[in-house]
């Protein structure tokens, strides 16, 4: 029933579009004197941001001859860049100005085999790739479909610095390692919106990594190092960003589908339709992934994803978008390794492990399944105040469930039940931007967020059943900086944030929970400082640093966590601390970048020091710190095929 009402909105919205005094702009591609002009001008999409907070505004793609057109622009400054398989991503840095009832026209000469881009993980705007003063990766939406990429870990998998892992195949617990950090230590952002697990241990994306399939998506855009300054909680080591595309003008879909072994299909479908006069947008996606046999022939998992967007121009200082995503999944769950045999009387003896031998490996269970799906919704407005103010706001949910089913059959004891995890984040979002000139934007805000946390045990006789029930909430204050001096060579950036916490009080299925009676006292809360400089050099050559502070904020379960137990008689024993502190690092990049080839070589090396001060976990406490290098290299050898070395 939600997502045929936030479905009914979306479509909605097209209805509200208003009439306004409009200009437009007519383009031409053009390929650079001496470059392979076999292009194809048609696959080029040109996306135009608006000068003031370089939100994006609309997109289209050009004809054969190269010439495209913005049609009933509102009167006013902005950006444009451009995309393609061969040249990436270029951006106009000079301000493209719009007048009533006129038309500006202009002409973009297509960096053939440029590896240059335009990100917005590093910033929270969009920003061209050589005045990006931290380390990021931009996985392009093209070289995702080329590489023949179906889930999102896949296609991290070639981020130097980062190690993932999968257990046991597709649909299995999956984790993402930054810098040698812990799974939890990276964020997860779809559209640039934070998404997380609030009912797993760590409260983090870990248990949902398996289940993001590229259903629609345009690129991943990737920060190593700390990001928690801009995003919060858990961008301590990276930051992922899975971005949705907006719809273009006109209709356009795709259908396709994949098999192979191990009972693997694949079925896949997008469609999307844009105005003419770029003011309404709307487009969706819908895949269904599935293993039948899996990696023994009984692994069998299955999952579907549905995402949909919205983008509205109601009137030419007013932007609106929404979208959505939607996962369900099923696997089949296998009993763990175990041990065999006589076990030594020590632990002082090192067993070496033979498989059926002194240890069982994983064995099939015909009766243990886990069901997850999540629903992460946001709407956005943004409604420019004069010619330097531009004030936005967005509201988000992340509405989770995981269930896990567990019979009589199986390998060595079993019990029948039921564990059922549920989670719910809402967030309110307001910034105000303001551009102070074209070299300088000061921007900063206020965030509210509520998370809620339950978890339930069934069993068939019902004797055994149990429930538990947590919250808390936190404000945040935030405040960033830009500037590019020089003409632009020179970027400085800077970021300060706050978040402080409440605690609800815990709810328990019986009585004489293990926090009653506690003074939850609000918790210390969480202080960040974050700056980042770089100077691009006409050579090619970018010199980078970046030092801030990242941190993650306590889960539900390490606040509240309990182990429920009938013997001798039901209770409960308390495993978290009420009072447990925002976990701190801070984290140092010195990186430079070389450019070489008509850009068709893009060389990257970064050094990094990571350290971290009082980690508490429950009933844990660990620190120390990390270092090492990494290295990169990006060759484009042809119009469509990068090659990547780390």
């Amino acid at each position: 029933m939600k997502l045929l009402y936030l479905t009914f909105l979306l479509i909605a919205a097209a209805f509200t579009v208003s009439a306004q005094q409009t200009g437009q702009i007519s383009g031409k591609l053009t390929t650079p004197a001496g470059a392979n002009s076999s292009v194809s001008k048609e696959d080029v999409r040109i996306r135009l941001f608006r000068a003031a907070d370089r939100a994006a505004y609309s997109e289209t793609t050009a004809d054969a001859n190269g010439q495209f057109a913005f049609n009933a622009i509102p009167a006013g400054s902005y950006l444009i860049s451009v995309e393609c398989s061969s040249c990436v991503r270029a951006e106009r840095n000079t301000a493209i100005s719009v007048s009533a009832n006129a038309t500006t026209e202009i002409t973009i000469e297509l960096p053939i085999a440029s590896i240059n881009e335009t990100v917005t993980v590093a910033a929270d705007t969009a920003q061209p790739l050589e005045n990006v003063s931290k380390t990021v990766n931009v996985i392009g939406g093209q070289e995702m479909r080329d590489r023949a990429d179906y889930t999102l870990i896949e296609s991290l998998r070639t981020i130097p610095g980062f190690r993932v892992q999968q257990l046991g195949g597709f649909g299995r617990t999956a984790s993402i390692k930054a810098r040698g950090l812990r799974n939890q230590d990276t964020a997860v952002l779809i559209d640039g919106v934070r998404f997380r697990d609030p009912s797993s241990i760590s409260g983090d994306a870990t248990p949902f990594l398996s289940d993001l399939t590229l259903t629609s998506v345009s690129r991943v855009e990737v920060l190593r190092g700390s990001g928690s300054s801009l995003y919060g909680t858990n961008a301590i080591g990276g930051v992922v960003s899975f971005e949705t595309p907006s719809a273009r003008s006109g209709t356009h879909g795709q259908v396709s589908g994949n098999f192979g072994g191990m009972g693997f299909g694949r079925f896949r479908g997008t469609l999307s339709h844009g105005t003419a006069d770029g003011k309404y947008g709307i487009g969706g996606g819908i895949s269904r992934t599935a293993f039948t046999k899996g990696i023994d022939g009984d692994d069998n998992a299955d999952n579907t994803n549905f995402q949909m967007r919205t983008d509205l121009h109601p009137t030419k200082t007013t932007t609106i978008s929404a979208a959505f995503f939607f996962s369900n999944a099923k696997v089949r769950l296998n009993v763990g390794p175990d041990t065999a045999g006589t076990m030594p009387a020590t632990n002082s003896i090192i067993i070496d492990a033979d498989p059926l031998v002194n240890f069982t490996p994983d064995q099939d269970d015909p009766d243990a399944f886990q069901r997850s799906r999540f629903f992460s919704g946001h709407a956005n407005v943004s409604q420019q105040i004069g010619e330097k103010v531009v004030l936005s706001g967005y509201y988000h949910v992340v509405d989770t469930r995981r269930r896990n089913d567990d019979g009589v059959l199986g390998p060595g004891y079993q019990s029948a039940s039921t564990s059922v995890f549920d989670g719910r984040i809402d967030t309110v979002n307001a910034k105000l931007t303001w551009v102070a000139n074209g070299s300088n934007t000061v921007s900063g805000g206020y965030e509210f967020e509520r998370e809620r946390f339950g978890n339930e045990g069934l069993t068939p006789a019902g004797t055994s059943d149990f429930f538990t029930r947590a919250a808390q909430s936190s404000d945040t204050i935030f405040l960033q900086g830009l500037s590019q001096p020089l003409g632009g060579r020179l970027q400085l950036a800077g970021g300060v944030r706050y978040q402080r916490y409440r605690l609800g009080q815990p709810s328990f299925s019986l009585t004489g929970s293990p926090y009653q009676g506690v003074q939850l006292n609000s918790p210390a809360g969480a202080f960040t400082l974050d700056g980042a400089i770089s100077y691009f050099f006409p050579t090619g050559t970018k010199l980078r640093a970046h030092v801030g502070n990242g941190y993650r904020v306590p889960s539900l379960y390490e606040r509240f966590g309990t182990f429920y137990s009938t013997w001798p008689s039901p209770s409960f024993v308390a495993l978290g601390d009420p009072s447990l502190k925002p976990e701190r690092s801070i984290a140092f990049d010195l990186g430079v970048d070389q450019t070489a080839f008509r850009d068709r070589l893009r060389l990257s090396a970064t050094y990094f020091l990571d350290a971290s001060d009082g980690h508490y976990r429950v009933r844990q406490r660990s620190s120390g710190y990390r270092y090492d290098a990494e290295a990169v290299w990006r060759l484009r050898e042809s119009e469509r095929r990068p090659f990547i070395g780390i």
